[in-house]
């Protein structure tokens, strides 16, 4: 079990699906103790200010997300968890927060990662966008070797499989069949059988 876990996503909207697929997985879990154990932040700035700090057992990072978020914003989200805390999902609308002006939002994981994280430190993306797991140049969760779980899909490997296989040869270096077979990928409830249940 990852006992400190970094989160860092500006749309937590997905926590009323682990709530669901987590109780079907077992049905002792518990959202509010999942919770206890995360650390978030909402943008790049906050994030890495964070993970200089402190030292955590797993990262989580969404695919794209802000470089710095407006602080009505996370006013918003911090009581949208407030609320997953007591297993009460309140609508979240999404807004857009302050992207980078220099980078695409879906650029920011591979900033984050380059500049923040180090490849000893255990990381995963969990993202609704299929973008990071096939950033040109190198900069692929694919091609960095970092598992990638999808958030459009219940179980993902075939989805994020096919998105790698699509992008071969064209916005990534040609896969063999051996490569894809091994990478490690998922969806919604794979990424909690894998690294959130407490067992």
């Amino acid at each position: 079990m990852y006992d400190r876990i970094f989160w860092l996503d500006d749309n937590p909207n997905f926590l009323e699906w682990i709530q669901i697929l987590g109780t079907e997985l077992d049905p002792s879990f518990s959202i509010a103790e999942l919770l206890r154990r995360i650390t978030w932040a909402y943008d790049f700035e906050t994030g890495a200010r964070i993970v200089k700090e402190r030292k955590f057992d797993l990262y989580i990072l969404d695919g794209d997300f802000p470089r710095v978020l407006f602080p009505g914003r996370k006013g918003h989200i911090d009581c949208y968890i407030k609320a997953a805390k007591n297993g009460n999902f309140p609508d979240f609308r999404f807004h857009d927060g302050n992207h980078d002006p220099e980078h695409k939002p879906w650029e920011m994981y591979s900033l984050f990662y380059e500049q923040c994280l180090t490849p000893e430190q255990r990381v995963i993306l969990f993202s609704l966008s299929d973008a990071a797991p096939i950033l040109p140049i190198g900069r692929s969760a694919f091609s960095r070797g970092l598992p990638f779980y999808t958030k459009r899909e219940k179980r993902g490997e075939t989805h994020v499989r096919r998105v790698i296989e699509n992008a071969s040869g064209r916005m990534i270096d040609k896969v063999s069949p051996e490569q894809l077979a091994s990478y490690e990928c998922g969806g919604k409830a794979d990424l909690i059988e894998r690294y959130l249940l407490s067992r």
